[in-house]
């Protein structure tokens, strides 16, 4: 999703089999599958080790604050109000099964996991915390090597809290890498595909290391949907909604939200 002009889109799409963009779309990527809705679903999903390990579960507790890391996404740029920002937006579903849940957005544009551990002031001994992590700088920018190192020692930081953490992994569909599919929007290079796979694995074997990490799978919609950017690069209002529902659904799926029966 969008980050603002130091932040950087990720540089994979393409146009016609021709490398290179033009500079606009320098900034992370809108992440798109739905339509907005003013109304999000916590719709039954299927169990599945894109979120958790198989046959374990994280530990669901009394969560009194939801604390958001990223950049300038997570910090709401694109979306044409407060209340359509995806953390806020989140934060209201969770307002439905944790009452007294405060919010403190820690969001910045460019904003790196190198840079995280001091946003961490936010959270007191006496917290119980949910916690969203969104890197899209990082995973335009980082080496994969970098990415692992100042990933672990985020979550080692956070190790010393009381939290669950639901980390985004950003990664695009082999069907729209180019030479095998394209969309709209383009396709992806294999290089790029490989890149963001090797961090999103990076995470997921750290899954072993922390029991109170979680996955939230979100795909880049680049290709398929390029029309759900703003003119400036960042998430309109859909992307928004679409980068809300993927953590919801991650929460559903590891019964952190009750799902909706309705």
């Amino acid at each position: 999703m969008g980050q603002g002009a130091c932040d950087g889109r990720l540089k994979i799409l393409h146009h016609s089999g021709t490398k290179g963009l033009p500079v606009k779309w320098i900034v992370p990527p809108v992440l798109l599958l739905l339509p907005f809705v003013g109304c999000l679903s916590a719709a039954p999903i299927a169990q599945s080790n894109d979120f958790l390990p198989k046959d374990k579960a994280v530990e669901v507790k009394d969560y009194n604050l939801y604390l958001a890391l990223g950049s300038s996404s997570t910090a709401g740029a694109g979306a044409s109000a407060e209340s359509l920002q995806y953390v806020q937006l989140l934060h209201n579903n969770l307002g439905n099964d944790y009452t007294d849940i405060t919010l403190d957005n820690r969001g910045l544009g460019g904003r790196r996991l190198m840079q995280m551990p001091s946003d961490l002031i936010a959270i007191s001994t006496s917290d119980t915390a949910l916690v969203t992590i969104l890197p899209f700088t990082d995973y335009v920018y980082t080496q994969t090597e970098q990415f692992e190192e100042h990933a672990r020692a985020l979550l080692d930081e956070l190790a010393r809290y009381d939290v669950t953490v639901l980390w985004g992994r950003l990664f695009v569909s082999e069907a729209l890498i180019c030479g095998v599919g394209e969309g709209p929007g383009g396709c992806y290079s294999q290089e790029d595909h490989d890149m963001l796979k090797a961090k999103g694995d990076v995470i997921k074997g750290m899954q072993d290391d922390y029991d109170f990490l979680v996955i939230a799978p979100i795909e880049d919609m680049n290709v398929p949907h390029p029309e759900w950017n703003g003119n400036d690069g960042h998430p309109n209002d859909e992307g928004h909604a679409y980068l809300a529902q993927k953590f919801i659904d991650a929460m559903v799926a590891t019964n952190i939200l009750k799902q909706d029966d309705d």
